[in-house]
């Protein structure tokens, strides 16, 4: 799971000037096959921290991804002023969720219950998570570029308003499951075919 936190921005162009201009567009366009440099150059999450909420863990336990760009969700279009965010994810989350198949009929949906925030600890981590990222915000050398907090707004500061803006946004960041071991014996979910192991097929 994912959490956005969007801030407009002052004394820099960012994608959301780019996506809604044509001159900028044509700019850029140019900047590129001349100079191979640019947004177009860029991918979507060009700069990442890892982080860890307490000390002298053996491994971080959040990541971060910063976009000079915003929007509401992937299908969404960019917001209509200059902004960036950051998407402040749990690594790795602890809850866990379940798939199961209603029926042996490939069409019918299978019933899947991902138990986002079921778990005390990627609750807590998603708080302090965002506190974190609040913080790198709010230091001189970024809060420079920074008008104001868009997403989720200052006032949001209890733990329980930050928790609570996290699961209204929360989204899937591309990787809701798990993988499984490949193996011709039994130890394994799927054999060297891709067939589940005690499963028949017909034909």
């Amino acid at each position: 799971m994912g959490v956005r936190l969007i801030y407009r921005c002052k004394n820099v162009v960012t994608y959301n000037d780019v996506a809604h201009s044509l001159f900028r567009q044509v700019g850029q366009a140019i900047f590129i096959c001349l100079r191979r440099q640019g947004a177009l150059m860029t991918g979507a999450g060009p700069v990442g921290l890892f982080a860890s909420t307490t000390p002298g863990q053996a491994s971080p336990d959040l990541q971060y991804q910063f976009l000079a760009g915003s929007a509401g969700g992937i299908d969404r279009g960019t917001h209509d002023f200059p902004g960036c965010m950051v998407t402040c994810k749990p690594l790795p989350a602890r809850e866990q969720g379940m798939d199961q198949g209603k029926s042996s009929d490939p069409r019918i949906r299978p019933s899947v219950q991902p138990n986002y925030f079921a778990a005390e600890r990627d609750r807590a981590t998603f708080v302090t998570g965002l506190r974190i990222a609040r913080k790198i915000f709010s230091m001189p050398s970024v809060k420079q570029f920074i008008e104001a907090e868009a997403s989720p707004r200052p006032e949001a500061d209890t733990d329980e308003a930050i928790l609570d803006y996290a699961r209204s946004v929360a989204f899937s960041t591309f990787h809701p499951t798990s993988t499984c071991m490949m193996s011709n014996d039994t130890d394994g979910v799927v054999d060297d075919q891709l067939r589940v192991h005690g499963v028949e097929t017909s034909g």
